[in-house]
């Protein structure tokens, strides 16, 4: 614009040899006027000015270099300082009207934000304060007077760190210097009514333009809540729920401060896993709510015979373990006696006086660590496994010799699970002889395992070993199918001996039983009057309802039932009432002492005599002399198996067995 009104201007004036007036001023002024103006509103003085004295400087040269008459040059100059001094005071008074108009809108948006802080703040759901650089509070929302319990009168008159608990940091000497950066503090505060929170105090320095001097917004949050439930969380992934007591995670814990402990004053950690024998009993008679209350009982009186310093944990079911810090030589014993004397005494569950034993396994560790906390506890399992393999409420120390045969144990285990798969199970026969007659009558059924490499593998050697698992099942499974199958056999083959099959406490509490049973008979075609069962008295204290309703169903099939190694349990005539078997089978460690004793003799004669009034036939097993012989022959005894007649054979051998047995005149003359 000032370009083109200078271009103008110099070629009128070259044009015309006349100056500036052959464009008149009215002309010139006001296209000058045009950019001054435009810059005076946009820029304010700045953008007035540059304009006019651009085009002062350009128009310069028209007003010297050509000729003008003094009037000429008078008003040329005339017209570029009119121009400049309408800049001016037009610039002037536009930056004027601009400051104020930016002053204006400013304080606009500083109420604007104020109002907004005033909602945020009093509106706010957490606890907010406005406290000065001295710690007093200026201003504080509802939600700090329901947190604290003071009212806002109160507030305004007191300090921060009047509401921050004694032993706490002094919250008045967070530094709320640095706006970007607020100070956080975790402490606690005491709230009117006395009761201690737990608080995470936030200060933030308020900014300039809220122009609230030397103030900072306090954000207090009550951490009270979520400590505790995080203490909880924390305490449930240590401590076993229902009894209390450390769990796995914290043994493993206190395994490290006990070896820290042990380094520093010398001794031994001992490490005691406890089994509560026959638990299973509690839960199934008296239910599980009983069983959790026993368990709550031990666990009360282990507390009261161990230390502070010692652990008591919970491993899991009916197992507990005691870890004891810094032991000698000769406590480690005395301490299992003290344990297992706490189950001497009957506990009260549900009102009913228990009594509830328990057996121990013990291993010692002279550098205990939280890595090895595994290994001590396997060993201590160990040391237990034997303990109950010796009998109940039995104390064992673990030696490494034991771990040689659990090894072996674990391994033909697994060794035992695919023997069925790899047909090296194979179903011997032991013949039941009439002792009346002479005759068979009967076969028993037992397993042999033909190991490649280990040769025979004796039955009271992998039999315990599938008890402790599923794997009896379905051993007496593979049992039922082939005895089944063997006496179908011998029926058609003109001979109808029944055969026995044995039942653990594990297959007598399957619910597959009867089932499997039916399938096997039926599989064979074979009456399941031709079929005996065995089962223990051990079977039938483990729970005896449940063993008295499967008997009687195998009774209603027309099965016999054999109650096994009388004489070396209970012998309890409840049971014989109870169960109502059809034959006793005697002990040979009864048997044998009979010979060379008269009161047991006495007691044998007393056996058969009882059997006879119930009913029921005696068979003895074990017989291996003639002398044994002669005096069950003498007693009245119906039925004798042992290595006198025969041990167990393949079924192919059987009917070369009975030939010889039925033909010997040992027998014959006996009977």
């Amino acid at each position: 614009m000032v370009l083109a009104v200078v271009a103008l201007h110099a070629v009128v004036d070259v044009g015309q040899d006349r100056g500036v007036w052959g464009v008149p001023s009215f002309v010139v002024i006001p296209l000058l006027l045009v950019p001054v103006i435009y810059g005076a509103m946009s820029y304010g003085l700045v953008g007035a000015l540059g304009p006019a004295l651009v085009g002062a400087v350009l128009l310069a040269p028209t007003e010297l270099w050509l000729a003008h008459s003094p009037a000429q040059l008078w008003a040329g100059w005339g017209n570029i300082a009119a121009v400049v001094s309408f800049a001016l005071i037009l610039g002037d008074r536009f930056e004027l009207t601009r400051s104020t108009i930016v002053e204006h809108t400013q304080r606009r948006v500083r109420v604007r934000e104020e109002r907004r802080f005033q909602l945020a703040f009093d509106n706010n759901l957490s606890a907010m304060a406005l406290v000065n650089d001295q710690g007093a509070f200026e201003r504080v929302n509802r939600a700090m007077c329901d947190l604290v319990g003071y009212d806002e009168a109160d507030l305004l008159s007191m300090r921060l760190s009047e509401l921050t608990h004694p032993d706490e940091a002094v919250l008045d000497s967070l530094d709320f210097s640095v706006p970007t950066s607020p100070g956080r503090e975790v402490t606690r505060l005491i709230c009117r009514d006395g009761r201690t929170i737990s608080a995470e105090v936030v200060a933030t320095r308020v900014s300039d333009e809220l122009e609230v001097d030397g103030a900072s917004v306090v954000s207090i949050r009550d951490l009270t809540e979520e400590r505790t439930l995080t203490a909880r969380l924390v305490d449930l992934a240590l401590h076993d729920a229902l009894t209390g007591l450390a769990n796995r995670s914290l043994l493993r814990d206190r395994m490290a401060q006990a070896s820290a402990r042990v380094s520093r004053d010398g001794g031994r950690v001992v490490l005691y896993l406890i089994d509560l024998d026959n638990f299973k009993d509690v839960n199934d008679t008296l239910g599980h709510a009983a069983g959790d209350e026993l368990l709550i009982g031990v666990a009360n009186r282990l507390r009261e015979t161990t230390r502070e310093v010692d652990t008591i944990c919970r491993l899991g079911g009916d197992e507990f373990i005691v870890l004891v810090m810094g032991a000698t030589d000769d406590d480690p014993i005395v301490m299992a006696e003290r344990l297992l004397g706490l189950f001497v005494e009957p506990f009260d569950v549900t009102g009913q006086s228990v009594i509830q034993g328990a057996s121990i396994g013990v291993v010692f560790c002279a550098a205990p660590s939280a890595s090895n906390c595994d290994d001590l506890v396997r060993d201590a399992d160990i040391a237990l496994y034997e303990a109950k393999r010796r009998g109940r409420g039995q104390i064992v120390v673990y030696s490494p010799v034991m771990s040689t045969t659990s090894n072996e144990r674990f391994q033909l285990g697994q060794e035992l699970a695919l023997a069925a798969e790899r047909d090296q199970l194979d179903m011997y026969f032991q013949p039941i002889v009439e002792l009346a007659t002479g005759r068979v009558a009967a076969f028993e059924a037992l397993m042999r395992w033909r190991h490649p490499e280990r040769g025979f593998v004796p039955p009271d050697l992998f039999i315990p070993i599938a008890e402790q698992s599923e794997l009896i099942v379905q051993l007496g499974a593979f049992a039922l199918e082939r005895a089944t199958r063997a006496a179908a056999q011998w029926q058609r083959d003109g001979r109808a001996w029944q055969v026995g099959v044995n039942l653990s406490v594990r297959q007598m509490g399957d619910a597959t039983l009867l089932a499997t049973i039916d399938s096997s008979l039926e599989a064979a075609a074979l009456a399941a009057t031709s079929l005996v069962v065995e089962i223990t008295e051990g079977i039938a204290i483990a729970d005896v309802d449940a063993a008295i309703a499967t008997i009687d169903q195998l009774r209603q099939r027309g099965i016999a039932i054999v109650l096994d190694d009388f004489g070396t349990g209970y012998s309890s005539l409840a049971y014989l009432a109870r169960l109502r078997p059809s034959t006793i089978k005697i002990d040979r460690s009864f048997v044998s002492a009979a010979t060379v004793n008269q009161t047991d003799r006495n007691v044998l004669s007393a056996v058969v005599t009882l059997c006879r009034q119930l009913r029921m036939l005696v068979l003895a097993e074990g017989v291996e002399t003639s002398e044994e012989l002669e005096l069950l022959v003498g007693l009245g005894v119906d039925l004798a198996q042992g290595f006198l007649f025969s041990p167990a054979v393949p079924a192919s051998e059987v009917p070369a067995v009975v030939a010889r047995i039925e033909g010997s005149l040992m027998v014959n003359d006996r009977v």
